[in-house]
């Protein structure tokens, strides 16, 4: 089973890296950090683009356990690490999370626009 789950994550990752390559100039992202029911952290990342033909998509690019604490640092590490792996790095213009201190200070390190919900 997880062998299919990554052919499907290989096959999304490859059609947004295509859409984002030349016709994309902007992505914004929304993140949240949240515990699951066994007490474990999560940091999940959604883009949202409007296509060339004027869809609204909004592909959910990663959930990674966070292993470590929570501090500003750490997450914007995975972000970035995010972003390069999906190869728009360049092309963020804003991440809306809540209004937790750490996640604000994260924009500041990836020059992001910071956006509080």
């Amino acid at each position: 089973m997880i062998g299919r789950l990554q052919v499907m994550a290989e096959g999304v990752k490859s059609k947004l890296k295509d859409e984002t390559r030349d016709t994309l100039a902007q992505i914004a992202l929304t993140t949240d950090i949240w515990t699951s029911m066994s007490n474990d952290a999560y940091l999940s990342v959604t883009a949202s683009y409007i296509t060339g033909d004027w869809q609204l998509q909004m592909p959910v690019l990663t959930t990674v356990s966070m292993e470590e604490r929570h501090t500003a640092d750490y997450i914007a590490q995975c972000l970035k690490t995010t972003t390069d792996e999906w190869g728009i790095s360049d092309k963020v213009s804003a991440v809306l999370h809540d209004g937790a201190a750490n996640i604000t200070d994260t924009e500041r390190q990836n020059s992001w626009v910071d956006i509080n919900s």
